[in-house]
């Protein structure tokens, strides 16, 4: 017999503390996928800012924010935010926006909130992590796939008696990678940095933190085999699919445990 456990649902006006936060992006993909959960968030939107101040202020009134600004060190200087949200684009070479501007929060004593990518190298991202720890403040990336509904009971079902300990895992991905002799050019390797986010994110929640990787690469298509063996003493691998149909099956996750398996598809 099963049973369903109801979640329950809150809403911004219901919370006694609101934390004050500013936006910097007033982009589509903020407008349909970020500004809108801020709802259920207990979040006060004091300061939108966007190098379109028209855009600026029609979010701003849209979505209530107190302000609108062109200029994010002049809102950070007035509005002083515990937090910020950075859902922006990418510099002409290919750097990601919001890594600056993700120091200049830091620096002006507020916790981030951002969308992926993070950043475009490992010197940038250890910049950022400098800098939280100096400040004391937590930069999060977003983590939409972990909180799927089906990747939630995949995670689940990890431990369970019926499944037993997570011993593999595979995740396929539609994602190419450029070869060797393009990957310092960030503007050729802006889409995989774009998506490898969603697939890394979730082998890390199901398998926890990974000890060593090697890949196989395809030039044809880009496309990949990495092996993986993680800290828990599980295996896996990524498969980035390149070159599969436009009308194939998105992406696929399969964990195995002890006697059981059980898969997510889309």
């Amino acid at each position: 017999m099963s049973h369903h456990v109801q979640r329950e649902i809150r809403y911004n006006f219901e919370f006694d503390h609101r934390i004050r936060a500013c936006f910097i992006g007033a982009g589509g993909h903020a407008y349909r996928n970020v500004y809108p959960a801020l709802r259920y968030a207990p979040v006060e939107l004091s300061g939108i800012c966007d190098l379109d101040i028209g855009r600026a202020e029609k979010f701003a009134k849209l979505f209530g924010a107190g302000k609108a600004y062109t200029d994010h060190r002049e809102m950070l200087e007035q509005e002083k935010p515990e937090l910020v949200f950075l859902v922006t684009a990418y510099h002409p070479d290919g750097r990601v926006q919001a890594t600056d501007l993700a120091l200049d929060a830091l620096a002006s004593g507020a916790h981030v909130w951002m969308e992926k990518p993070t950043a475009a190298s490992l010197e940038d991202i250890e910049r950022l992590q400098a800098a939280s720890a100096a400040a004391g403040r937590m930069v999060m990336t977003g983590l939409k796939k972990t909180f799927f509904p089906t990747i939630e009971k995949l995670r689940d079902l990890i431990g369970s008696p019926g499944f037993g300990r997570l011993t593999s895992i595979n995740v396929r991905y539609p994602q190419s990678l450029p070869g060797q002799e393009d990957r310092a050019d960030l503007v050729k390797m802006q889409s995989f940095l774009d998506h490898i986010y969603h697939p890394g994110a979730i082998l890390h929640f199901l398998g926890g933190e990974i000890e060593r990787a090697g890949y196989e690469w395809e030039a044809l298509t880009g496309a990949t085999i990495t092996s993986l063996r993680f800290h828990s003493g599980a295996i896996g691998t990524l498969h980035l699919a390149a070159g599969q149909s436009g009308s194939s099956i998105f992406e696929r996750v399969e964990i195995i445990g002890e006697g059981a398996n059980a898969r997510r598809k889309r």
